[in-house]
């Protein structure tokens, strides 16, 4: 009998449309998803992406946070990010069968420019949906319910985000955009003194830019970009040679990659590769899941 995260995860569809140019700045994707015959039994854990998302639920689902005792729900919500040893345990709820929702990934100037928060307002947070929007909670929610499919929604949301584009001052400069741009084109062996050469700053510079701005150490953030990235080459190409992880992630050996993989997962990679039969990751809108 598969595990009750293979049971949920593997039964979702996604459908990924990316938005306008105009808004590619500041957000790298819409993602669609559904799950038909959910049990609304299963808990799941999840590890930062080092993105901030928003969820949108629609077809009566919504989730509950689950914080000790206590069961939280959320219908709509932005997720921030978090430390790794940080988890966001949570429980989706559908009251027919199906759960349907849909997420926008932001990048990391698209919090400023288009909400005209900071991004550690959201770090190591989940931030009620209400809290953001406000008055336009009920127009953005109306106006997703009201369109009968996915293109339909992807042109309201472009067009509700431009007009958040024109309306907002930006709040932090364009430091960040710089800084992701860096990441995404190095793809490895990154550091903070990397990221200061590259940008003609001072280590310390870039520090205090990760903490006014995102809240987290720049170390930090940097460990959580690598980590993802070692878990998306690991679950891609199952049989890949540790040594082209630890090379192309740049961990220092490969103790130091396993030493970090069960930290954060409970388990060893090949463990945990074993025992998810090598299909533990996948391109879906709820950040990296983690087994619970």
């Amino acid at each position: 009998m598969k595990h009750p995260y293979f049971e949920y995860i593997g039964k979702i569809k996604s459908h990924i449309i990316y938005p306008i140019k105009e808004l590619a700045p500041y957000i790298e994707k819409y993602q669609f998803y559904e799950n038909d015959g959910i049990t609304n039994t299963v808990t799941l854990k999840t590890i930062s992406n080092g993105k901030v998302q928003l969820f949108i639920h629609y077809n009566k689902s919504h989730i509950y946070q689950i914080v000790g005792e206590k069961q939280i729900r959320l219908d709509n919500f932005f997720a921030g990010i978090s430390h790794l040893h940080n988890s966001f345990v949570f429980k989706p709820i559908a009251k027919s069968t199906c759960f349907k929702g849909l997420s926008v990934t932001f990048s990391l100037n698209g919090i400023s420019h288009l909400l005209g928060f900071r991004t550690k307002i959201f770090t190591n947070k989940i931030v009620p949906f209400e809290k953001v929007f406000g008055e336009n909670k009920s127009y953005l929610i109306d106006n997703i319910s009201k369109a009968q499919n996915h293109l339909k929604i992807e042109a309201f949301l472009n067009h509700f985000f431009l007009q958040l584009l024109s309306e907002k001052k930006k709040t932090s400069p364009n430091y960040l955009s710089n800084i992701q741009n860096i990441i995404m084109e190095q793809k490895s062996n990154y550091n903070v003194k990397f990221l200061a050469k590259n940008m003609n700053l001072t280590s310390r510079t870039i520090r205090r830019i990760f903490q006014e701005n995102i809240g987290i150490a720049p170390k930090d953030y940097l460990k959580i970009i690598r980590f993802n990235h070692a878990c998306h080459l690991l679950s891609t190409y199952p049989q890949i040679d540790w040594f082209e992880i630890i090379y192309n992630c740049g961990y220092y050996d490969q103790m130091h990659f396993i030493h970090e993989f069960k930290q954060i997962m409970g388990y060893s990679p090949l463990k945990f590769l074993k025992k998810c039969d090598g299909t533990f990751f996948f391109e879906r809108p709820f950040i990296i899941y983690k087994i619970h």
